[in-house]
């Protein structure tokens, strides 16, 4: 028989489209089922595409790919690869007789075979054609009015032998191959003989297809599917159980006496300080203090540790008295291979943006602009704006504003702390908040594990991650002023 790769093929290059009959395309007195494999085999797999794929993906040809597979999903049919579909339309439309991707079982139903004559017809499939020819004569002459005789040959199977004689003409190479095709032709008469009452269930069935011819529907869009879905989804909501309606009352009255909690980010903007429970602190300390030394001085014979202490506190207690500045102080490191540095610090601490520090440099050597000594910001609280200061030279710092350093960023190395005021990382971090900060890429140095510092993590390509390191710095460093140094404007 002919095949249904061709078929179709004749069909849409007229213009004309195939007649589908439920399940089966029906091409003149042949039938073929929708899942029957075609020639067309796929270039993943190997595996033919069957007759309903080929044709969808035809004419699906000018919708998008989403739209063609949904289309294809109703349809319960594979889709055809996209690096196929080029192929497979070019073959369709007439455009190529041949491809890598055709593979037929028996001889190529189109096209001329090498070294042979389609204008010959080879002895062996002449001589069967005249006995076919002969044989329907016969059948026609011991026709009876009451019934078909075992001699008939039914049109349909005539009209199918044809269609494979002029497939197998016009594929024909050579007349070696003219036994096999008649061998064919003659299993194909004796499948396709049927009984009288088969016969007539088939004419009846022809008839009602002339009648009304099944075309098929492509006037839904993906648009109008989308929508049935969600209106379908809708419905099921709607369509509630009785359960369901039996628990909205209690559900409804369990809401309504909930009390929403806070998360750490709405308590993080919580407008209370909680700066009076601080300050009741250290009064009741210095009140303690001023009760040890009471004693003391009743004796006449205050410890040498004691004296020490009182007076460095009062000394303390009277540079704080004359401190004017009492802006708050943040110390980078000058080297340029710190994380943080006094070009991009600016932006990590106050637009909570980390940019790397030869970015930034970059960008002042474009602009003509010098390496800045000192940078300053403002920071807005729930209560008032507070100013800071950024510095990476300690030798711009007097004795007095020693007092008012409140963080240091760390590098790693114990030679930054050098002609520092407290020259050891252990005396420093224990007058100063120390921070450290880590990619997520690089390991934490032994040195920093030992050092009393704030690890701050930071990526160097997950920049959504910036902020959360930056108010984690704010958080630690609003507690150490509040508790160490609240002297300090904060």
């Amino acid at each position: 028989m002919a095949d249904a790769l061709t078929m179709l093929r004749d069909v849409l290059v007229k213009g004309s489209q195939p007649l589908i009959e439920g399940d089966e395309f029906v091409f003149g007195r042949t039938r073929f089922p929708k899942t029957a494999p075609t020639a067309f085999r796929a270039s993943t797999g190997n595996q033919p595409y069957t007759l309903n794929a080929v044709y969808l993906c035809h004419a699906n040809r000018d919708l998008t790919r989403g739209a063609y597979i949904l289309a294809c999903t109703r349809a319960n049919t594979p889709t055809v690869a996209f690096n196929d579909k080029k192929e497979l339309l070019a073959f369709l439309d007439g455009e190529i007789t041949q491809s890598a991707s055709i593979v037929y079982d028996v001889l190529p139903p189109s096209g001329g075979g090498a070294g042979g004559d389609v204008g010959v017809m080879p002895m062996d499939i002449s001589s069967s054609f005249e006995n076919t020819q002969t044989s329907m004569m016969a059948g026609q002459q011991n026709m009876d009015i009451g019934g078909v005789s075992s001699t008939q040959m039914p049109l349909d199977a005539f009209g199918a032998s044809l269609d494979y004689l002029d497939s197998a003409l016009s594929g024909f190479g050579g007349t070696d191959s003219s036994h096999d095709i008649q061998s064919r032709y003659k299993i194909d008469l004796q499948e396709l003989e049927l009984t009288e009452e088969q016969k007539k269930e088939k004419d009846a069935f022809g008839l009602k297809i002339d009648a009304n011819r099944v075309k098929p529907d492509m006037t839904e869009t993906e648009d109008s599917f989308i929508e049935a879905i969600k209106l379908k989804r809708k419905n099921l909501e709607q369509e509630k159980s009785g359960f369901v309606l039996a628990d909205e009352t209690i559900t409804k009255k369990i809401q309504e006496r909930e009390k929403s909690s806070n998360d750490r980010v709405s308590i993080l903007q919580s407008q209370s300080v909680f700066s009076n429970i601080l300050n009741s602190y250290k009064k009741f300390k210095a009140e303690e203090e001023e009760k040890k030394r009471k004693p003391q001085k009743a004796n006449g014979h205050p410890s040498n540790s004691s004296s020490s202490s009182s007076t460095s506190s009062s000394s303390n207690s009277t540079n704080i008295s004359q401190l004017k500045n009492r802006t708050p102080i943040i110390i980078v490191p000058s080297s340029l291979t710190s994380p943080l540095t006094i070009y991009n610090a600016l932006e990590f601490l106050e637009s909570s943006k980390f940019v790397s520090t030869l970015e930034k440099k970059q960008e002042l050597t474009q602009q003509h602009l010098p390496k800045p000594s000192l940078v300053t910001f403002d920071r807005m609280t729930t209560n008032h704006k507070i100013s800071y200061e950024i510095i990476d030279n300690i030798r711009l710092l007097k004795p007095d504003d020693w007092m008012r350093v409140a963080a240091v960023f760390v590098q790693g190395e114990a030679w930054q702390f050098k002609d520092w005021k407290w020259s050891t990382p252990v005396d420093l971090l224990a007058h100063v908040k120390g921070y450290y900060i880590k990619f997520d890429d690089t390991t934490l140095p032994e040195v920093v594990k030992s050092w009393d510092v704030r690890i701050l993590n930071l990526s160097k390509t997950k920049r959504h991650l910036d902020q959360t390191a930056t108010v984690e710095f704010w958080n630690s460093f609003d507690e150490y002023i509040l508790s160490k140094k609240s002297y300090l404007n904060h």
